[in-house]
């Protein structure tokens, strides 16, 4: 079998839609197995003041 029809037999398993059969569905994924369980950090209570090196005329946005 040369390559070219063996990428074809590999994208006819893929996609058969693109060769008038039935789509093949999305297989249905826990959402745990999805998106993971991990929570999201809290966000900092810490600030950094506004670094003006790169830009010397720049001017705070707050006090």
């Amino acid at each position: 079998m040369n390559s070219a029809a063996m990428i074809d037999r590999c994208f006819r398993h893929q996609h058969p839609e693109a060769y008038g059969e039935i789509e093949v569905c999305e297989p249905a994924i826990p959402i745990d197995l999805r998106y993971g369980r991990d929570r999201t950090p809290a966000p900092s209570r810490e600030c950094l003041g506004e670094d003006v090196a790169g830009y010397p005329g720049a001017i705070p946005l707050a006090d």
